[in-house]
């Protein structure tokens, strides 16, 4: 019988300052060293290079987490404790993981062992103080900010479109602030949040990171207090990417220079709130392939779209989204039937099952399981991550160091994030293809396609919805009614 795997696990987080010290190749020779003097074998590294303790959601210990549950893993090693979790919670399920597969776990600073009882109550207890401690400092630190803000002081944070950070204090952009202007005005003429979006993009208008202008950002500009003189402050709570109803945010008068007149922002507001009431008509139909589907021409999402004639018949389409809400200067718009649409993409995973069945037995579809072309990718996109992480702490120190300026920094990683955004959703992606658990849900699944026949066609849409979001990675769709269906490996 094979013997078990002994995973070293390192992690450093985007703070640089925060893990001085801690780098990774640091951290891979002292555990290098413990498995030496603990004669452990067939030590293999799992690092997330750039990743915080504050998620779980991080390539290298999802990997981990995938090889435990396959029972693969005999002993897991790390530095310190937080390096796996930063939170109570988080390590306690980790550490019940490994219970529940009969895995070790080593912490070299803590002196750490889980096998006995003895290290799992100091491992609790020493947890709940790391969060506790992380817990004093958020509220000092939130404190602290709401003090500052309440005197009206810059709190921080990206600036808002149409200014600049200068000393510490919000500044006027002159290009941005004039675009700031013309927003407003032309709002108050046309009265619609996506005719507005429209005449912005038709403009050729871009937002502070050169991105087309969505509706959302729209509404954002117009209904921001700073660009009537006001600093605001705790509009989201704890992180949450969620607003917050405004009469929960901290407002006050700050001493920098608005762009719009309070009666200008005041009328604008009064309208936003009148459009609240106009909803679009919802033809309460299914539609199967939401999520799943993307435009060849803008990138965009495909969503769904019901429209009535006069003689009382309505049609159902998927429909470009970019198209809609931000209008045909950002992409010409695909629109397909949606029941053409959906007879296609069902037809083609009924011929993919029976293909596969037909030409192999389970075991055979299975034993590609063990293929690495998914996992090999992976590693590649993780190389890259890791180089994008390197530019940008290299980037950092030049501009610690005076040799670039502030605004070529910005400039620079707004880039490098907008490549890191995209590595990192195809790295998810791509974790999918590797997962072991989903690779065999997927085989099960196309097996009970191929085992349904023809009747797979005919079962409900939520079901065959089910089976679609396990199976598809992505539908591509162009103007022309091309249609590319892309499926997870198997």
């Amino acid at each position: 019988m094979t013997s078990k795997v002994t995973a070293l696990y390192s992690r450093v987080s985007t703070d640089i300052q925060r893990d001085k010290g801690l780098s990774v190749p640091r951290q891979k020779e002292w555990l290098e060293q413990e498995v030496a003097r603990k004669n452990l074998t067939r030590a293999e590294h799992f690092v997330d290079n750039g990743y915080s303790a504050a998620s779980i959601n991080r390539p290298a210990f999802s990997q981990l987490l995938a090889r435990i549950a396959d029972g693969s893993v005999g002993t897991v090693v790390v530095y310190k404790f937080d390096r796996v979790a930063r939170n109570v919670r988080d390590l306690l399920d980790f550490v019940d993981l490994l219970s529940k597969h009969d895995v070790s776990f080593i912490s070299l600073s803590e002196n750490l062992d889980t096998t006995s009882p003895t290290g799992r109550l100091m491992l609790t207890i020493l947890g709940s103080l790391a969060e506790w401690e992380r817990s004093i400092t958020v509220e000092r630190v939130k404190d602290a900010m709401y003090h500052k803000a309440d005197r009206g002081d810059f709190c921080g944070g990206q600036p808002p479109y149409g200014y600049d950070v200068k000393d510490k204090g919000l500044v006027i952009n002159g290009a941005e602030a004039k675009v700031v202007r013309a927003m407003y005005t032309k709002f108050e003429e046309i009265r619609t949040l996506r005719g507005l979006t429209h005449w912005m993009n038709k403009k050729a208008y871009t937002t502070k990171r050169g991105q087309t202008w969505a509706a959302t950002t729209v509404r954002r500009v117009l209904t921001s207090p700073p660009y009537m003189g006001y600093y605001t402050y705790g509009k989201r709570a704890g992180g949450s990417k969620v607003y917050l109803p405004k009469d929960k945010w901290t407002v006050r008068k700050g001493d920098f220079t608005p762009i719009i007149t309070e009666e200008q922002y005041e009328r604008v507001q009064a309208l936003v709130k009148q459009r609240r009431y106009i909803k679009q008509h919802r033809s309460g139909e299914f539609y199967l392939l939401s999520g799943l589907m993307r435009c060849t021409e803008c990138g965009g999402s495909l969503c769904g779209q019901c429209t009535s004639k006069q003689n009382g018949k309505s049609f159902s389409y998927y429909r470009c989204h970019n198209h809609i809400s931000k209008g045909p200067n950002v992409c010409l718009g695909v629109s397909i039937n949606k029941q053409n649409l959906e007879k296609v993409v069902l037809e083609k995973i009924q011929q993919y099952a029976n293909l596969h069945f037909d030409e192999h037995d389970a075991e055979k579809v299975l034993e590609r399981l063990k293929q690495d072309k998914p996992a090999e990718e992976l590693k590649g996109v993780e190389r890259n991550l890791n180089k994008m992480l390197g530019k940008q702490k290299k980037l950092l120190e030049l501009f610690e160091d005076g040799a670039i300026s502030k605004d070529l920094l910005v400039e620079r990683m707004d880039n490098i994030a907008k490549d890191l955004e995209k590595l990192q959703t195809l790295r998810e992606r791509l974790i999918l293809d590797v997962n072991p658990k989903a690779r065999d849900k997927r085989v099960t699944l196309l097996r009970r396609v191929k085992d349904l026949k023809g009747a797979f066609l005919k079962l409900t849409p939520r079901t065959q919805r089910e089976i679609l979001t396990e199976l598809v990675k992505v539908i591509h769709v162009s103007t022309k009614d091309d249609i590319d269906i892309e499926l997870y490996e198997l």
